[in-house]
């Protein structure tokens, strides 16, 4: 009996409520039905408001809404209602969610979404072109005001649109599956990889079709899940790029029953590309590659893919060629000293020795054989013992000579510096010189010491004028791998701190400001733990006592600078997430982002002069009490100088929470306010004596505020200033 005077009394309260829109009904148990008409999305969430304020905090509320269709049925209807409400209760107690049941019109989704990505592009250089320091920073607080309009929008459309497919609150049809399918296709055509509204999207998709006949929209959605996975960092990645390219081999025996085309071209070139991902990751043996190269031969002909896709002769030849090259090429590089009686390695050569003869012999220049195919030829030369490692160098130089400067344009915006033969030489070529030259003769080494040098000049240069490229979602990643080649054989007498500092920090306006003010910020606090209790830097790089820690301070110092200025180096791999950030980050976007750390590690962890700064990329983002944080498995403080990981750690914070002039999208704390929290967090995420110490030194209280409001603007205009210039 009480139960029910509870219930009549919520259906009193319910009827109450939406006595202007409809009428409610019991459905069974503590559930109620509300039937509710003339609504829009913006009522109902105002509703849900109204009833949650007179409801227990317990009660969830599911709704589904429609723009009136002749299909639809009520029953129907009930179930997304029903859905969302089951998702409600999974959000908590007292959540609300509503979800639009109306036909959508997906293109209108991803035009505005796209029209919406090139304008969060377009703002980032834009809003530098300023006459004045003044203008600059309207600038800048108007780009700000305007991205946190475009991401409100952006999650709108996207709460609209997307939220309820990938949720599982709407049902997929075949009719959102093939429009949805056509417009990621489009995205890619166009040069975009976004992963929530393309790849997350995609996945859906790609499930639901691969219960339907819909062969092409299938195979799209294929293509596009294996290049994207494909072009992400391969380690990490390469089993699901693996595992959709596995996925399209189903097709290899319905070619011929495919009626379109281009679906038949763009469908065997994915197989061929799903093999030289195949190749390139470090799981996969030359003889598994070979095995690979000959199936797709064979298939090759007796499929008769030449007469299938009305291929002509030099479409087919260059076709498989650029296959075998590139196959070959991706897992050669893995090997480090010749091996003469490899059989692998001879039969790799044979099959390279024979389109560089082809090419060799149409060829009127050097220059005209493919810069891959050159360097895979005398690679393979000197592994099989045919020719020595300085010859092999000599042939490399001869042939980057001979193609420079053949482009003008390499530079532009557009994605004509991507596929140019000189971003190809600086990123693929420059690093297997250097390798080269690290383990030549004593003669050659002196020989080429100066050359090494310019080559080094040439490569920071290139990299660090690259644009950031808005659509080309792999490039970072390309750089990334590049720089990482370059770092493990970079000779001993090159000045490995200010090469990561001018590639990958100056790269990115964003990060190299963030860098900036955690040095800062870091010299601050290393000046006042000198300052109030210098004893805590004892053991630092072997000072053991006040007179060694004086006399080494200056030492202590550039560390302690340098380290503020590259513990973010990592961000490289990410920044094609960071600056799409046009929307809320999605949870694998967020995993991802996490393991900027191990990247940055990884970047470093061969080259010596820069071990003693792992512990500090690696631990900036863990706890003071090592509990929490990421990495994981990760414990700074096992390696040595632990207090100097905890200032990076509060630095990095410090930064984060008071910036007014970046990118955040959330207010930016005062000195007070961060302090307090810092306070708050002493002992658990942050070193107590560190913390106490910043609240009781009011001099670097003083020296802290001015850096965080003049000192950040007159360093973010610097480094604005100078990119500009740069690009200019």
């Amino acid at each position: 009996m009480e139960g029910d005077k509870v219930l009549k009394t919520v259906a009193s309260i319910l009827q109450d409520c939406i006595s202007e829109f409809g009428l409610v009904y019991r459905r069974s148990g503590d559930k109620f039905i509300l039937l509710l008409a003339d609504c829009t999305e913006e009522s109902l969430m105002a509703l849900a408001e109204k009833i949650k304020e007179r409801l227990p905090q317990s009660v969830c509320q599911g709704y589904s809404y429609m723009q009136p269709r002749a299909e639809q049925i009520l029953e129907r209807h009930y179930d997304y209602a029903l859905r969302a409400l089951k998702l409600a209760k999974k959000q908590g107690a007292g959540s609300s969610m509503v979800v639009d049941n109306s036909q959508k019109d997906y293109h209108t989704f991803y035009e505005r979404y796209i029209r919406n990505m090139e304008e969060t592009a377009a703002l980032e250089s834009s809003f530098q072109n300023a006459e004045s320091k003044e203008q600059w920073m309207m600038n800048i607080m108007q780009r700000r005001q305007r991205n946190q309009e475009l991401m409100r929008e952006n999650q709108r459309l996207i709460g609209k649109y997307l939220t309820p497919i990938l949720n599982g609150t709407e049902e997929m049809t075949e009719e959102a599956a093939v429009a949805l399918a056509h417009e990621i296709a489009d995205m890619r055509e166009h040069g975009y990889m976004e992963h929530l509204v393309m790849l997350e999207v995609a996945k859906v998709v790609e499930k639901y079709l691969e219960q339907c006949n819909r062969p092409e929209e299938h195979i799209n959605m294929l293509i596009v899940l294996g290049e994207a996975y494909g072009r992400l960092n391969s380690e990490v990645y390469f089993d699901q790029a693996y595992l959709y390219y596995q996925k399209l081999n189903m097709y290899r025996t319905m070619m011929t029953e495919i009626s379109k085309r281009s679906l038949r071209r763009s469908l065997y070139e994915a197989f061929l590309r799903g093999g030289v991902i195949f190749a390139e990751s470090s799981n996969v043996s030359l003889a598994q590659t070979l095995d690979n190269i000959q199936f797709e031969l064979s298939y090759f002909e007796e499929k008769d893919i030449k007469e299938n896709l009305r291929l002509s002769d030099d479409e087919a030849e260059r076709i498989l060629d650029e296959f075998v090259i590139h196959s070959v090429a991706g897992v050669c590089i893995s090997f480090r000293r010749p091996e003469p009686y490899n059989e692998e390695l001879v039969e790799a050569y044979e099959l390279i020795a024979t389109i560089f003869e082809k090419q060799r012999q149409k060829a009127k220049e050097l220059k005209e054989i493919g810069e891959r195919l050159y360097g895979c030829y005398h690679q393979l030369r000197w592994l099989i013992g045919k020719s020595s490692l300085d010859e092999c160098y000599y042939e490399h130089k001869k042939y980057f000579e001979e193609t420079q400067g053949r482009e003008s344009y390499v530079l532009e915006q557009d994605a004509a510096f991507h596929t140019s033969l000189t971003f190809r030489m600086t990123l693929y070529y420059i690093p297997e010189m250097v390798k080269m030259y690290t383990n030549m003769s004593k003669e050659g080494m002196e020989k080429e010491k100066g050359y090494i040098n310019s080559l080094m000049e040439a490569y920071m240069i290139y990299l660090s004028a690259l644009p950031k490229a808005s659509k080309e979602t792999g490039l970072t990643d390309e750089i990334y791998h590049s720089f990482g080649r370059i770092l493990r054989y970079l000779p001993s007498w090159m000045n490995a701190f200010e090469l990561v500092f001018k590639v990958l920090v100056e790269r990115n306006v964003d990060n190299s400001i963030h860098s900036r003010m955690v040095s800062e910020i870091c010299i601050q606090m290393l000046n006042m733990i000198y300052r109030m209790q210098p004893e805590l830097l004892l053991g630092t790089f072997d000072c053991w006592d006040d007179e060694e820690i004086q006399d080494h301070y200056e030492q202590i110092r550039d560390f302690v600078k340098n380290a503020g200025m590259i513990h973010d180096i990592g961000k490289i791999e990410v920044n094609d997430i960071i600056n799409q950030q046009v929307r809320r980050l999605t949870e694998l976007e967020r995993d991802n982002i996490k393991r900027h750390p191990e990247y940055g590690a990884n970047l470093v962890a061969d080259t010596k002069s820069m071990e003693l700064y792992l512990p500090l990329i690696m631990g900036h983002h863990r706890y003071y009490n090592d509990e929490a944080g990421y990495p994981e498995d990760y414990s700074y403080q096992e390696h040595d100088n632990p207090l100097l990981v905890n200032m990076i750690q509060i630095a990095d914070s410090l930064d984060a929470a008071t910036d007014n002039i970046g990118r955040s999208y959330t207010k930016a704390k005062t000195l007070e306010e961060i302090l307090g929290e810092l306070e708050a967090q002493q002992g658990i995420r942050y070193n107590p004596i560190l913390v106490g110490l910043m609240k009781k030194d009011k001099e670097f209280q003083r020296e802290l505020q001015e850096l965080i409001t003049n000192g950040r603007e007159k360093i973010c205009y610097e480094v604005y200033r100078s990119y500009s210039q740069f690009r200019e």
